[in-house]
Order: C-alpha cells, then structure tokens, then sequence
C-alpha cells in the first residue's frame, strides 16, 4: 500500500509541475536552413530583405502570411503564429524570429 500511494504522489507531483510550467512561446517549431548562399547587395538578397520586410509589416495584422519576392518567384516566405497567441504575442515573436535568422543560419 505504501508503494501505490509513494506512487500516486509522484505521480501528482509531476502532473501539477507539468500544469504550472510556462509555455514557451519563443521556441522555434521547426527551423531549417539551406546550405546554399548569397551575396550581399545581390538581386536574391534584395527579394530577400522584400520578403522579410513584408512579414514583418504583415505580423501586427494577420497570424498567417506567405509573400514571394517581386524579383524572383522562386524565393518565398511565410509565417504562421499558434491560434492559441494573441497579436501581442504573435508579432513580437515574428519579429524576434527574423532578427535571429542571420545567427541560426550562418
């Protein structure tokens, strides 16, 4: 009896931390990188930054957006917050993804 109700405690205890950690909303879902590169002030680099530019502007607005670049149809992005976040969340979040891109995938 000792053993079921050492068992049931643990057992309680995990569940109640697991209930009470913070989410992590800053946590990537998936982040993958091409092994390819490009040069700085080139035209892909300039779609690029359009890309970029328009996510982010488009963030305050809408919890899902996809842009492709006005210089090259096959350079595209997009980005979509969890339905859960609200704008105040998601935006920031947008944002702090695009500031870190350049160290994730360097």
């Amino acid at each position: 009896m000792a053993t079921f109700a050492t068992a049931t405690l643990l057992t309680l205890l995990l569940l109640l931390h697991t209930a009470t950690s913070d989410d992590d909303s800053s946590a990537f879902v998936y982040a993958g990188c091409s092994q390819g590169r490009y040069a700085s002030g080139s035209r892909y680099a300039s779609g690029v930054d359009s890309v970029l530019t328009s996510i982010a502007n488009s963030a305050p607005s809408t919890p899902y957006a996809n842009f492709t670049a006005p210089t090259d149809a096959s350079l595209t992005g997009l980005y979509q917050c969890r339905s859960d976040l609200p704008a105040s969340v998601c935006f920031p979040c947008v944002r702090a993804a695009i500031a870190r891109l350049s160290s994730l995938c360097a």
